[in-house]
């Protein structure tokens, strides 16, 4: 009777070793605050760990003209965010991944030109001393899709290169002596209502550096073409 309550006590001191192990292993490889949430199934084993699947980002945003890059003025407060929940498929056992999801931006351009309206019902950027401010306020709602790729381990640095598709409008506020003008982008005809952009993100861990630049400009049909970017930082939390 000793000899099997003794080898009971063994194998069982020897599988909450191994769970212990396997517990230990599982969390070192799943970053962020909620280290076993795996979606809507699980995940095959721990060696296909998910990632980065709630981001946030904070950016400055910019409005650029290529054609003339010094004549557009964004004030250093133009801070914008986004959020995004994406669901990461892995390519393979430890180093590549596919993302897709859906995502929700606000942007803030503090500038130095007006929106005005020309030739009609047209909108674009003019260069005028008869205001103090402009803002330019704008919410998009967008699918992400991502190429992800990332070194092996807890502590790992990752790439992710991909694009924004969506849907944007918002607002304008110019101000004159205290007078607010808002004109929002429904009365604009010639705002681009369609979002596209190319991103990067790098960074180690949890921790990113992302840089994105919109592929179509502000106001279309106009003399000038100013494109959105931006630079910011990016966090994910699982």
């Amino acid at each position: 009777m000793k000899n099997v309550i003794l080898v009971s006590i063994l194998l069982f001191s020897l599988t909450v070793f191994a769970q212990k192990n396997n517990s230990t292993l599982a969390t070192k490889i799943r970053p962020g605050i909620m280290w076993f949430y795996t979606g809507f199934t699980p995940v095959d084993s721990v060696w296909k760990p998910k990632f980065d699947r709630l981001i946030f980002d904070i950016k400055y945003n910019g409005l650029v003209n290529f054609a003339k890059p010094k004549t557009f003025n964004t004030k250093w407060n133009s801070i914008g965010f986004n959020t995004q929940f994406i669901f990461d498929i892995p390519m393979d056992r430890r180093f590549s991944s596919f993302g897709v999801g859906i995502g929700y931006e606000f942007s803030k351009f503090i500038h130095n030109q007006a929106v005005l309206p020309f030739d009609g019902s047209k909108y674009d950027f003019m260069d005028t001393s008869y205001f103090d401010k402009s803002i330019l306020r704008t919410h998009t709602f967008f699918v992400p899709i991502e190429f992800r790729f990332r070194t092996q381990g807890w502590k790992h640095f990752k790439f992710h290169i991909g694009s924004n598709v969506g849907y944007r409008f918002g607002n304008n506020k110019t101000y004159d002596n205290g007078t607010k003008n808002r004109i929002r982008t429904g009365k604009m005809h010639n705002f681009e209502w369609l979002y596209l952009d190319v991103h990067a993100r790098m960074g180690i861990r949890n921790w990113a550096v992302i840089a994105s630049m919109n592929m179509l400009p502000i106001f279309k049909k106009t003399p000038q073409n100013y494109f959105p970017i931006s630079l910011g930082l990016s966090i994910s939390l699982f």
